[in-house]
């Protein structure tokens, strides 16, 4: 358990070393409401905290980008990698809930569509 709140605190930790109080309640208030069933869901629903707190943390920078239109394109293309991949984590919550197996979300290709196995 300790090993996972390091985690949730790594990804709400703030640019100056602190942490975020309200990005940490947020994850917090992600997995309980997605009530995890068993430890797998568990694992992949506090993933999905994570990924979309540093998603969030990221798509805050966009505005004080002060490096000009191609910091911001960098940062804008980070977002947009971290939200495809909360988008995946869903979709394999969606599958393990349901029983559906037939495709593995952790094997992605480029574009960051599933592959069949």
């Amino acid at each position: 358990m300790s090993a996972t709140l390091f985690q949730l605190q790594a990804a709400a930790g703030l640019p100056n070393g602190g942490l975020s109080e309200v990005a940490m309640n947020a994850a917090l208030t992600m997995i309980e409401t997605a009530k995890p069933k068993d430890e797998l869901e568990a694992a992949l629903i506090i993933q999905m905290a994570c990924t979309h707190t540093a998603a969030m943390a990221v798509l805050s920078r966009i505005g004080g980008a002060h490096g000009g239109d191609r910091q911001v394109a960098t940062i804008a293309a980070a977002a947009s990698k971290l939200l495809r991949t909360i988008a995946i984590q869903v979709e394999a919550l969606r599958r393990l809930r349901s029983g559906d197996h037939n495709t593995c979300a952790s094997s992605t290709s480029t574009s960051g569509q599933a592959l069949k196995l």
